[in-house]
């Protein structure tokens, strides 16, 4: 198979199916480790994603590699990890809905300690791929098969984190960098133009933080949003327009653009309402407001009042790069 594009350098779009995967299956072994059937049982182990060539165009991503990862459903999205009565063949339907691609099947499969996964007939998904020990975890110890799928799990958990720090940090930066650029616009009428950041560095850090791992605050009741975006990740229909990679990009993006609007004061359609304040020459609330028809005087004045944070100012900012001060250097270097 063909290395495709990675997120960040690093981390292949390979690199993300695998860690989907790991945390997928060990949530479903999970499940079975107190299971009353456990000792008596085999563990069998499904692969979750077949690469296949979309069936519409990608436009650049094309370039990346020829195959795409498709998740696969077993049995209308039940479990990938499942007790079956040793030696004993299972039959299976499965089916593909994504990137184009429409395809269904049904097999008949058994564990097996050295194949992983043993077709005795029917047919499989196409170019199905797993990590051959979590396939081979498909054996007559499924005790020890579930303990150890569920702890690989959580350990992908922890990966795929650092990972979703990354994109994070990445997507925040950017994020903001688009803002700086919005006000510089709107003041000296360049976006390109040098200004100081809109937020500290420090800020930025923390909502890093918070976007990945929460407040700290347990009694809130607010899981953090990358936990969201996890469970999201094991659902099959999130895929079905979109490869993982891209899909993580805009979702983390989107969350980004929204957190550091937020913590500038800055509403949700504040780039609309200032070009509209710019093409008309104005920038009186009222007259903002009455060409754009639904949104409240109130949101227009916090727009067209966008402006650096009181501890940003005096910050160092590079327009080119969006680096922040001396924290993001250290931000940068760490990457």
């Amino acid at each position: 198979m063909d290395v495709v594009a990675p997120v960040k350098p690093g981390w292949t779009l390979v690199d993300l199916c695998n860690l989907i995967s790991k945390t997928l299956l060990g949530e479903d072994a999970g499940t079975l480790r107190e299971h009353p059937d456990l000792d008596q049982s085999s563990l069998l182990v499904l692969p979750v994603w077949a690469w296949v060539k979309p069936g519409r165009s990608l436009g650049r991503k094309e370039r990346a590699g020829p195959l795409f990862p498709a998740r696969v459903r077993w049995d209308d999205d039940g479990p990938t990890v499942r007790l079956v009565d040793p030696g004993t063949a299972v039959s299976l339907r499965w089916s593909i809905d994504g990137l184009g691609i429409t395809d269904e099947g049904t097999c008949k499969v058994e564990p097996d300690p050295h194949e992983g996964l043993r077709l005795v007939e029917g047919t499989l998904p196409p170019n199905v791929t797993a990590d051959a020990d979590h396939l081979a975890a498909g054996d007559d110890h499924a005790p020890g098969s579930a303990q150890w799928l569920a702890e690989t799990g959580e350990h992908a958990r922890w990966e795929l984190l650092q990972l979703l720090e990354t994109v994070t940090r990445t997507a925040l930066e950017r994020a903001h960098a688009g803002l700086v650029a919005e006000y510089a616009h709107q003041v000296y009428g360049d976006p390109s133009a040098a200004s100081g950041p809109i937020l500290h560095p420090e800020t930025l850090e923390t909502m890093r933080l918070r976007i990945v791992y929460g407040t700290g605050d347990e009694k809130s009741g607010k899981e953090p949003p990358m936990t969201r975006v996890l469970r999201d990740m094991h659902d099959p229909a999130t895929f079905t327009n979109v490869e993982p990679q891209r899909w993580l990009r805009v979702r983390v993006g989107k969350l980004a653009r929204n957190w550091v609007s937020r913590e500038a004061g800055d509403p949700e359609e504040g780039p609309r309402i200032r070009r509209v304040a710019r093409e008309l020459g104005v920038t009186d609330p009222g007259q903002v407001s009455a060409a754009l028809d639904g949104i409240g005087t109130k949101r227009v004045e916090d727009a067209l009042a966008l402006a650096p944070n009181p501890d940003a100012l005096g910050v160092p900012f590079n327009p080119r790069s969006g680096d922040i001060g001396l924290l993001d250097s250290r931000l940068h270097a760490r990457r």
